[in-house]
């Protein structure tokens, strides 16, 4: 477990111009401090790692304190009080990336699951899942409806429920050509869903704890009969999910989910989503994705004059723990300070990376 783990608002920072730093501290206090990086590559081949002190306003002790990190992206959709239930229908383009890997919601109002402490919660909520066996449930209440047929990975489904006079359906339809699909499949039982409160959540549900049950997989095209239909290929570059519907109940994303990816409707004519946006109109969502920790600041610095360019990092150690929140000082915009140009990277990605779980050296 991590016990002391830090970073910062900027990546790039000018002499003159503030960088902040958020920790995380399980210890009662931490040291602070200044390093220039000099080497970073702990290869014994290697000069090995090197790093130089720079005295600095950051020196001396601070108090610890533990900041929780709460991964996972989701969609939230603002609604008018008692818009689902006690009937409802709700459908769904369907995607799952990762089926077996833990519960996972689809979508969800309330929180049918109880509260932390387990079954003495009054489950008061609706939600459709995917459970452990990769299985497609509703839930409402204490009642668990399943389809009994495990998805398969990397396909479309249509997912959708109805409850209507206490019954419920729950189905899913794969979206392959040959019949009798063995992942094709229904069911229904009796379950008793009052009006709900509260935002409907795609990709997780909200618990007394926060948000949990992070969904990994896809989902396009969400309708909640009579209430809204979202349309994931508008406002792309933007957190904001669109209502298509008359009801106007536009919605958020939250923790930066993957958006302008291919959708139900992909067709393989084009790779660029700005030609044809209704084939990208789907969003990927992870349970580790992350946005912005939103950590209160712990300290600050505001960059020397005097200050060479060069890549530094906040040091921070509180017994064995010690953490590096590395960034980089540049010039000044428009001045040269030295004959050599460096050009520094601000946003990496690994690249050739094509294992997956298939087994030990495969790949795909």
């Amino acid at each position: 477990m991590l016990r002391l783990l830090g970073y910062s608002d900027r990546l790039s920072v000018a002499p003159g111009e503030a960088i902040r730093f958020m920790v995380s501290c399980d210890h009662p206090a931490y040291e602070s401090g200044l390093v220039r990086l000099i080497h970073g590559d702990e290869n014994p081949a290697g000069p090995g790692f090197k790093q130089v002190v720079i005295p600095s306003a950051i020196d001396g002790p601070r108090p610890g304190r533990h900041q929780s990190i709460r991964s996972g992206s989701y969609v939230e959709i603002p609604l008018p009080a008692g818009a689902a239930g006690p009937s409802l229908a709700f459908s769904v383009y369907f995607y799952p990336t990762n089926p077996g890997a833990g519960e996972q919601v689809i979508a969800s109002i309330g929180d049918p699951f109880g509260s932390a402490a387990g079954d003495a919660g009054d489950h008061s909520g609706w939600a459709l899942v995917l459970s452990d066996s990769g299985v497609v449930e509703l839930v409402a209440g204490a009642i668990r409806i399943s389809t009994g047929a495990a998805v398969a990975r990397w396909t479309w489904y249509r997912v959708d429920c109805t409850i209507e006079a206490g019954h419920a359906t729950v189905r899913q339809t794969p979206l392959r050509s040959w019949p009798d699909d063995p992942t094709a499949a229904q069911a229904t039982g009796s379950v008793a869903l009052p009006a709900l409160d509260g935002p409907l959540i795609l990709g997780a549900v909200r618990t007394a704890d926060g948000m949990a049950r992070h969904l990994d997989g896809k989902l396009d095209s969400p309708v909640l009969e009579g209430v809204g239909a979202w349309d994931f290929a508008a406002d792309i570059p933007t957190d904001r999910v669109t209502d298509r519907s008359s009801s106007g109940h536009h919605g958020w994303t939250v923790n930066m989910p993957t958006r302008a990816v291919t959708g139900h409707n992909f067709d393989g004519s084009v790779t660029d989503f700005h030609r044809a946006p209704e084939q990208f109109g789907a969003i990927h969502f992870h349970r580790d994705d992350l946005e912005d920790a939103g950590w209160m600041i712990d300290f600050e610095l505001t960059i020397p004059d005097d200050l060479p360019s060069g890549v530094y990092a906040a040091l921070l150690r509180a017994g064995d723990d010690e953490d590096h929140i590395p960034f980089t000082v540049r010039p000044p915009r428009g001045v040269a300070c030295s004959r050599i140009a460096v050009l520094m990277s601000t946003l990496t990605y690994t690249v050739y990376t094509n294992f997956t779980d298939l087994g030990p050296g495969a790949w795909r």
